[in-house]
Parts: C-alpha cells; sequence; structure tokens
C-alpha cells in the first residue's frame, strides 16, 4: 500500500518494499521511452534464436523455387524444420524468412552453400529487418 508519512515531502510515496519514490520517478516506470531517431526494433532473435542451419534449410528451398511463397509453402509442406507443431514451423519458418529476404541473392547462395561455421558468422553479422 503506497502511503504518505508525516513530515516527508507529498511528492514521496513508499512504496511495500519501503523505497521512497518521486512522482518523477513513478512517472518513468509507467511511460515508454522511445528510441531518440525512432526506429523500430524487431526483437525476434529473442523469439526464434540465430539458428543458422534452419536459415540453411530456407535458403536452399528459395534457391530451388525462386520465389519465397513458394519455397514458404515447400518448406512447410515438407517438414523441412523438423518442428514438432505446425505453429511451430510457421513461425520458425516466418523468422528465416524475414531475416533471408534482407540478403541479396549471392548472400543467399553463400549461405545455402556454406560451412556451418561461415554459416553461424553471417547469422551474426546479418543487417537487422523491416517489419
Amino acid at each position: 500500500m503506497l502511503g504518505l508519512l508525516p513530515g516527508r515531502d507529498a511528492c514521496l510515496a513508499c512504496t511495500p518494499a519501503g523505497n521512497w519514490l518521486s512522482d518523477f520517478q513513478r512517472a518513468l516506470m509507467v511511460t515508454s521511452m522511445p528510441a531518440p531517431d525512432q526506429t523500430s526494433y524487431n526483437l525476434s532473435f529473442t523469439a526464434a534464436s540465430l539458428r543458422p542451419e534452419l536459415a540453411r534449410i530456407v535458403a536452399e528451398c528459395y534457391l530451388q523455387a525462386g520465389d519465397w511463397d513458394l519455397a514458404k509453402d515447400r518448406v512447410l509442406a515438407s517438414n523441412a524444420l523438423q518442428c514438432r507443431t505446425t505453429a511451430g514451423a510457421e513461425r520458425q519458418e516466418r523468422e528465416m524468412r524475414r531475416r533471408l529476404v534482407c540478403l541479396t541473392k549471392d548472400q543467399i547462395t553463400l549461405l545455402a552453400h556454406a560451412t556451418s561455421d561461415d554459416r553461424a558468422a553471417m547469422a551474426r553479422t546479418a543487417p537487422p529487418f523491416q517489419r
């Protein structure tokens, strides 16, 4: 319970843990703080790890199909990403495709045929993508 103590400034309140916070500090806790340049960052790396071995599979399907929609259909129809659920496969495919679509065809070819160490390095250094 928040409450004011006698003799304390009215702008200070005591939290249940006994810490004193000003109105400004409490406002900061509930106010979103946009990035200075208003850039929107997609944090999908937290939901789907880099998984360079899966990126190779999606890259190979794209190179064979020549079209992202066809590659998506092939990956999901064959369960190429070896997911237990359809929803998991769709999520993994979507995240891989959103990353790979930012690459050039030469970069996708390199990713599809590179060694595992090279794929891991490419995954870590990939540019951010837009939503």
